[in-house]
């Protein structure tokens, strides 16, 4: 857990400050991470990080990120940073429930990031997917953004993907699986295609 702060009040967006913990293996190599959201206000505000430690890891990597978006100076703070090892207190966690279904994001031609959500981290998380079937691959190098006690935002890259190709895969968190669903690589740059853009009007409803 670590105490945020920035320099503005809620509402004013300025720079930005959020905690980070990188799960690494004994090469280095990060298996997994879990970060806080950008605290948005002048008040101390305390940003809990709960998850599991992957199989295999070896070191902590504790970061505390700032932004500054206006001038030169950073205005970001955090105090009282603490991480603690320990067993999962009695009673026993219950494993998380899949709230929101896997939404992709980002599609390129040679990779694709996609979104989940579940009601706690206690628990390892992963992607299966494949060309043809869930069971090819396994990706378990995720990132958590915790939002709150039960809210926790699940992000997986896929890399070494092919061009205009389907490729079908699952996500699972703990014992929780979702079912297998498909998606298609961005196309080429001769390849023709079709896109829609629309945005959020908030009141603007005649314009």
């Amino acid at each position: 857990e670590v105490w945020l702060r920035n320099r503005y009040d809620a509402g004013v967006f300025d720079d930005q400050v959020f905690a980070r913990v990188v799960f690494l293996g004994e090469g280095g190599d990060p298996l997994a991470a879990i970060r806080c959201l950008v605290a948005g206000d002048r008040v101390w505000l305390r940003r809990p990080l709960r998850a599991l430690l992957p199989p295999g890891t070896r070191r902590l990597a504790v970061e505390i990120i700032g932004r500054h978006r206006r001038d030169a100076d950073n205005d970001s703070m955090a105090d009282d940073v603490v991480v603690r090892i320990q067993p999962p207190r009695p009673p026993p966690v219950s494993a998380p429930v899949i709230t929101k279904l896997p939404m992709l994001q980002d599609v390129r031609t040679d990779a694709m990031r996609l979104l989940w959500e579940t009601d706690s981290n206690f628990a390892l998380h992963a992607v299966d997917w494949g060309r043809s079937a869930t069971t090819e691959r396994t990706l378990s190098r995720i990132e958590t953004l915790q939002i709150d006690e039960t809210h926790f935002v699940h992000r997986a890259v896929l890399t070494g993907l092919d061009p205009e190709t389907g490729y079908t895969y699952r996500v699972r968190s703990g014992t929780a699986v979702t079912p297998a669903y498909t998606f298609q690589t961005a196309p080429r740059p001769e390849t023709p295609f079709v896109v829609a853009w629309w945005g959020d009007n908030h009141q603007g409803t005649d314009i």
